[in-house]
């Protein structure tokens, strides 16, 4: 009985550090041949946690000097997303073709969870490697 009473304060203690809120482990940014806008390739850990954590590589496309803001589904900003916490993930590359034309490159055979057209006048082309 002893024991259990010990165990329970931990495992409080642990479950509320976890708060679920996205972390960004790496940013890199990419701006446009004219400045006008930025690409911007992060590694993401979705800060979930308990069996649901995920890493993720995100491509955010703003105008010069505005935020990447929040992350996934619910950021405005975020053309692109893929899992990235497995082998098969694959590495994520982005080049600008123009000033208004972006490319992404992916690889591995996850499906992305975004794959948005263009954003502000910025056109986005996609291309999937297969893996080696």
């Amino acid at each position: 009985m002893r024991c259990r009473l010990c165990i329970l304060p931990l495992l409080a203690l642990a479950l509320g550090g976890c708060d679920g809120e996205p972390v960004v482990i790496r940013s890199q940014a990419f701006p446009s041949p004219d400045g006008a806008y930025t690409a911007t390739l992060e590694e993401v850990d979705n800060g979930l946690g308990f069996g649901q954590g995920a890493l993720y590589n995100e491509v955010h496309l703003t105008r010069q000097g505005e935020s990447t803001g929040r992350h996934g589904d619910p950021g405005r900003s975020v053309v692109f997303y893929v899992e990235s916490t497995y082998k098969n993930g694959g590495a994520v590359k982005i080049e600008w073709l123009d000033r208004q034309h972006l490319r992404v490159e992916f690889g591995g055979e996850q499906r992305p969870g975004r794959m948005s057209a263009s954003l502000n006048g910025v056109a986005i082309e996609y291309r999937q490697t297969k893996p080696q």
